[in-house]
């Protein structure tokens, strides 16, 4: 696959996710509440028809720069926190500052050891950053037999700012 077809992969993972983050919350159905902490679903829609999870809480005396990089898994905070990230390395740089990487999460019962080749699309706008994750298969390593190969339809995550604070 070339890196333009992963770039127009990665193009279409923020755009899927612009449209969730910016669509409002008719349709997200409230999971469940707790310690500031609400998780919503909704159903998916073609392609993918599983169920949608989001997350949402407010994290203060923090800056998005800071959240950024501890969330950013390839950045060496993410494994210090991420009880079940085992590994995520960088693959390729690509145009528009998109990555191809690939994660490997550890076994964690009921689930066993997985992994997958993403393409990366981080977007930087003065109060916000979007991170956008989806699979593309035919790139990267070929999977090994001790872990299963997954495939993510879209992952990712939106961190804005509150009051008058940009990001720069």
């Amino acid at each position: 696959m070339t890196s333009t077809n992963v770039v127009a992969i990665g193009d279409e993972a923020l755009n899927d996710m612009l449209k969730l983050i910016d669509g409002g919350d008719e349709g997200w159905n409230e999971l469940w509440t707790d310690d500031g902490i609400t998780f919503h679903s909704r159903k998916g829609t073609e392609p993918c028809l599983v169920d949608i999870i989001r997350c949402r809480f407010i994290l203060e005396d923090t800056n998005l720069p800071t959240v950024k990089a501890m969330v950013t898994p390839w950045y060496p905070y993410r494994i210090q926190w991420d009880e079940i990230l085992q590994k995520c390395e960088p693959l390729e740089e690509l145009d528009k500052g998109y990555r191809l990487v690939h994660h490997v999460t550890k076994k964690k019962f009921p689930l066993s050891a997985r992994d997958s080749v993403d393409v990366v699309a981080t977007l930087c706008e003065p109060n916000r950053v979007v991170i956008s994750a989806r699979s593309v298969p035919t790139a990267g390593p070929a999977p090994t037999p001790d872990v299963v190969r997954t495939y993510e339809h879209l992952g990712g995550y939106c961190f804005c700012t509150s009051g008058e604070r940009e990001f720069r």
